[in-house]
């Protein structure tokens, strides 16, 4: 049986006031009553110590979200071992993914596995003597990447709320910018957006999550949909759609 997790999360809070961005979010896995490993030397060094588990995920949200940045497949992930007592600690050892790995710091960067829905994550603190003195196991869920949409007022700005599944065009036309959640930020400028508006007449903008359409009195609702891909992997793609209403 895995063991009880708590979750504690720690995000920055921002308005949309600027085109920064987030891109990364900082969350804690806090094991409650977990494993522990004993070892059959004499030490002074409790080996029940408890530990905590920091993960923070470097993969982009909109500057105006409120939550956290989520780790996904293919992204960077910022591992940091919070043992009881640091002082009693000299070294730690990592398993990620049931691989071992080399670096024995307290803190590791590591890429997130691909084709799994979430990786195993396995930190020991050792003593002076290489003697365990505290370990947890955590599983970290990974995400996957997405898209929403929000409508552009030529007043206001980007709306902050997004279309959930159906907008009414009101006037001739409407602009409406996308925004991916928990893609790997070092591919933002490498994505590639392609819309598909149906029936209706669009003007792209230079910018790919952005798109203008226009108004027909042929049809009386179309699907409007955008595929994001970054072409130098061919497993990083998110989309997103939307019903617009004449």
């Amino acid at each position: 049986m895995r063991p009880l997790l708590a979750l504690l999360l720690m995000a920055s809070l921002s308005w949309p006031l600027s085109t920064n961005a987030f891109t990364s979010g900082l969350f804690q896995l806090l094991k409650v009553g977990g494993e522990s490993k004993t070892s059959e030397q004499t030490t002074t060094t409790p080996a029940n110590m408890r530990m905590d588990l920091v993960v923070e995920a470097e993969t982009y949200t909109p500057h105006f979200y409120r939550g956290r940045a989520e780790p996904v497949a293919g992204a960077i992930m910022r591992l940091v071992a919070l043992p009881e007592d640091t002082t009693a600690v000299v070294k730690y050892r990592w398993q990620v993914g049931g691989k071992t790995i080399s670096e024995d710091s307290q803190t590791i960067r590591v890429t997130a596995p691909s084709g799994v829905n979430e990786v195993v994550v396995d930190v020991s603190a050792l003593d002076k003597n290489g003697n365990v003195a505290g370990r947890t196991t955590n599983y970290v869920p990974l995400s996957t990447p997405s898209l929403s949409f929000y409508e552009v007022n030529p007043l206001r700005g980007v709306s902050a709320i997004a279309i959930t599944s159906n907008l009414t065009l009101i006037g001739d036309e409407v602009t409406v910018h996308s925004e991916p959640y928990f893609i790997n930020s070092l591919s933002l400028t490498n994505v590639i957006g392609e819309w598909n508006t149906g029936q209706l007449n669009n003007v792209p903008n230079d910018d790919w999550s952005t798109m203008t359409i226009l108004r027909t009195n042929d049809v009386s609702s179309t699907r409007v949909t955008l595929q994001g891909s970054n072409p130098s992997t061919l497993t990083e793609t998110f989309g997103g759609s939307f019903i617009l209403e004449i």
